[in-house]
């Protein structure tokens, strides 16, 4: 989960920097033997600051939801390299702060099933699409309260598991002051927001947190998270029972997924998994590197069992995994440059190269507090016919420009907007140029953001 209670408060992450007065102008050059290049998957495989994912394949279309700050949003693809972002008009609309771990299940009646936090409390919502419009089934009435049936529970992170026999099951729960996690099973009505009984506490050995259900072979497989979710404690665990209520018994060889911060990974947990001709899979999120503001990305990586039915250890992968690897990729046409210049950087760990690697891992980011610029040299004239900035917020308050010039110094404006006011990111400008030079100038209007782009695509 996104936010943690410390002391029966909130504790809520601001993005927060000391500010940086001086602004200098780097060059990097980057390789120049050939002009173009090639989007491809790997982990991350979305670009910015989002957590406890939940993934659907529905037509051919694979859909992320996860925490972001207080806003419901999913990320869709079709082919696993072109992702787009867009907010969900609920609990967007709630205006209610801590919406976190949404999950979204497809339940019998082909309707799409949304249970999320929002300010400590369980909502269950209902839509015909992955997209929406998602509507609250209770009208305005929270499902689960807080503390509702156990006094030590911590109402969040509900996930819904439906049975090979078309039963709805709901698991959710956490713990205060980041200890004494509590996890609780409901078997859900038809109507998807009421239980038939009262809800049972099945918590297993090892549990804080972030419940997932899993089915293989007869067997039912709790999976969770425990430790602290901003260091590298916090990892994955599970425990099998007999039935969906248990109960479970943490498995011998749990946890199966921790930090390897040789591999750059770091507080893996709150999970999700999916099942595509035969393979588990599992969407996960870790800590950004270097971890910066409580900043976390989402990954996904094979789920196997070894002859024993246990879970083996999860291999963590910088390539991430295709769910459509016999699909045909669409030619992106993505120009590489041959030399960036920035206004800025804001040290070794964020280049200006970061932002044309096609690595959702890296960025580029400028000073905090300070307008930026970015500009990329192709090499010679080249027809360009789009250009999109990924910014490092993603969703965030930027003013910026794009110009081009053949030259670099005379410069014609190709596209200017409010990145805030779009309504799907990342933003793609289209128009037919001849350009040699492409510049970016930035000014991010908020001060809890900075500067910054994971990836700037130019597009032939």
């Amino acid at each position: 989960m996104l936010k943690k209670i410390i002391s029966g408060s909130a504790s809520y992450y601001r993005h927060c920097c000391l500010i940086v007065t001086i602004i200098s102008l780097t060059s990097i050059a980057a390789n120049a033997q050939n002009n173009t290049k090639s989007a491809r998957i790997s982990n991350p495989i979305i670009p910015g600051d989002f957590a406890d994912p939940c993934v659907l394949l529905y037509k051919d279309t694979v859909y992320i939801y996860a925490t972001a700050a207080n806003i419901g949003s999913v990320w869709r693809s079709a082919d696993m390299i072109n992702w787009k972002l867009t907010k969900l008009n609920w609990p967007t609309s709630m205006r209610q702060p801590d919406v976190w771990a949404p999950a979204v299940r497809q339940a019998t009646d082909g309707n799409f099933y949304l249970y999320t936090s929002v300010n400590h409390q369980i909502y269950a919502g209902v839509a015909k699409h992955p997209l929406g419009p998602f509507k609250n089934i209770l009208g305005d009435s929270v499902f689960i309260k807080d503390r509702q049936y156990w006094p030590k529970i911590h109402s969040i992170d509900a996930d819904c598991f439906i049975d090979n026999d078309g039963q709805a099951y709901l698991y959710w729960g956490s713990g205060w002051d980041f200890k004494d996690g509590v996890c609780a099973v409901g078997r859900l009505n038809k109507d998807m927001a009421s239980f038939k009984e009262k809800p049972v506490d099945i918590t297993p050995a090892g549990y804080f947190e972030g419940p997932h259900m899993l089915r293989y072979k007869n067997k039912y497989y709790l999976m969770y998270s425990d430790g602290i979710y901003f260091n590298d404690s916090y990892k994955v665990r599970y425990a099998i029972g007999d039935s969906p209520t248990g109960p479970f018994v943490q498995a011998s060889n749990s946890p199966i997924l921790t930090s390897n911060l040789a591999k750059h990974v770091s507080g893996p947990g709150h999970h999700f998994t999916i099942k595509l001709n035969g393979q588990h899979y599992i969407v996960y999120h870790k800590h950004t590197y270097p971890f910066k503001n409580g900043q976390r990305q989402v990954c996904i990586d094979k789920l196997d069992f070894d002859d024993k039915g246990l879970i083996k250890p999860v291999i963590t992968t910088d390539a991430g995994v295709n769910l459509f690897p016999k699909k045909r990729q669409v030619d992106h046409n993505l120009i590489k440059p041959v030399q960036i210049k920035v206004s800025a950087d804001d040290g070794s760990f964020y280049k200006a190269s970061y932002a044309a690697d096609q690595n959702f891992g890296t960025r580029w980011l400028a000073p905090v507090g300070k307008d930026a610029f970015l500009e990329v040299d192709l090499g010679k004239i080249k027809k360009v016919t789009g250009v999109e900035p990924i910014f490092d917020s993603i969703m965030g308050s930027y003013d910026y420009t794009i110009e081009y010039s053949a030259n670099g110094t005379d410069w014609t404006l190709f596209a200017t907007a409010q990145n805030e006011n779009a309504t799907e990111w990342p933003v793609r400008h289209s128009k037919r140029v001849n350009a040699r030079h492409v510049r970016i100038n930035i000014k991010a209007l908020d001060p809890g953001i900075q500067a910054g782009l994971w990836e700037l695509n130019i597009y032939q």
